[in-house]
């Protein structure tokens, strides 16, 4: 018979070549081919690094992008070359002469420079905008003014174009910078008092962009003179009154309209949309998670590439 003692170190045999000696041989395996592909051929090495010089080649693309985004200034719609449109007497404007303008305005006091304000932005952006459902690729979004805003609308525009998409929406974004707007030289009345609020708020001033029932202006004051006024360079008018007084009588309005030139109905039509209920602050801030992709991305990319170039050693200095 087998003794006790020959089956207990048989069945540790049994374990040790069971359990152990193949852990240990695939260990060594994986070693071995490791070290194979690592130190002869350094092909992964290569691949890693070609990796981590890629990241950082377009971290760098990007961070340029962000950077040329403070001096560009988007091409002029070409709508707006030889047009001769007056709008209340204000004839259309090169962008250069309007924006010449506003730096002249360092400061909003009172009426006379509202009234300078009113005609500069007006002088500046032709009435013009893309149907609903339609779009102008001249409107969008240059990779020098946002890199990310930019894709967006693009893919927008490819899904438009193949049939993936009806209704455009990011392809009819409207610009936030006045002078970017002023230099475009088009958009309707909402796309003005975005550049009118924008300007007044970096002079200093308390701004902010009032949506209507089918209009938009914008909304100045109070200034150093104590008053709050309306502007509306779409219609190159403004008003020397504030928003409670226009909401408890919109027919406060109409003098200004007419002193412009627009007729009686067109007055009272304004009237009524002035007070309307359900009228609103326009939007105008720039989504958070937009800034976030334009400075994160590349600061990630960045990091990833200076953790594989430091850390991952090259083919060659394994050689040596």
């Amino acid at each position: 018979m087998i003794s006790r003692k020959a089956i207990t170190f048989g069945g540790r045999l049994f374990h040790i070549f069971s359990c152990h000696i193949p852990k240990a041989g695939a260990y060594i395996l994986f070693k071995e081919m490791s070290s194979l592909m690592w130190r002869r051929s350094g092909m992964v090495q290569v691949l890693i690094r070609a990796t981590g010089w890629m990241a950082l080649t377009l971290a760098v693309l990007l961070l340029t992008l962000n950077v040329t985004g403070f001096f560009y200034l988007p091409e002029r719609h070409s709508k707006t070359y030889g047009n001769t449109r007056i709008k209340a007497g204000v004839a259309l404007r090169e962008p250069n002469d309007v924006l010449a303008g506003l730096s002249s305005l360092e400061s909003l006091k009172g009426e006379a420079d509202v009234a300078r304000l009113t005609e500069l932005f007006s002088a500046g952006v032709m009435h013009y905008w893309p149907a609903p459902d339609d779009w102008d690729t001249e409107i969008l979004t240059d990779f020098r003014e946002n890199w990310v805003t930019a894709a967006i609308e693009r893919i927008e525009l490819i899904m438009l174009k193949n049939g993936l998409k009806a209704v455009p929406d990011y392809v009819r974004r409207e610009r936030l910078d006045y002078d970017h707007i002023i230099a475009k030289g088009v958009g309707i009345c909402s796309q003005v008092a975005l550049a009118v609020t924008d300007f007044v708020q970096k002079r200093g001033a308390e701004a902010y962009t009032w949506g209507l029932d089918g209009h938009v202006v914008s909304v100045v004051g109070p200034l150093e003179d104590g008053r709050t006024y309306i502007v509306d360079s779409d219609y190159a008018v403004y008003l020397p009154l504030s928003v409670e007084e226009i909401v408890q009588q919109p027919s406060l309005i109409k003098p200004a309209y007419l002193a412009a030139g627009y007729n009686e109905k067109e007055a009272d039509v304004l009237a009524k949309i002035y007070g309307q209920d359900g009228n609103f602050r326009y939007g105008t801030q720039l989504s958070w998670k937009v800034t976030v992709l334009q400075w994160g991305l590349p600061a990630v990319l960045i990091v990833i590439s200076i953790v594989i170039l430091c850390f991952v050693p090259s083919a060659r200095k394994e050689e040596t």
